[in-house]
């Protein structure tokens, strides 16, 4: 079996909410993925997305 074929990624997620007034809960979230291990199936093909 090929442990690396694939690529390995963790998906990560927060939450946080408050009640300011009666029925008012003003809410932020976040989500993501991070890459925790590159795969070797499209070798020599780079999907790397740069900021």
């Amino acid at each position: 079996m090929d442990s690396d074929h694939d690529s390995s990624m963790f998906h990560w997620s927060a939450h946080a909410d408050y009640e300011l007034f009666e029925n008012f809960f003003p809410m932020f979230e976040v989500n993501g993925f991070t890459n925790i291990g590159h795969g070797r199936r499209t070798r020599g093909v780079d999907f790397v997305i740069s900021y």
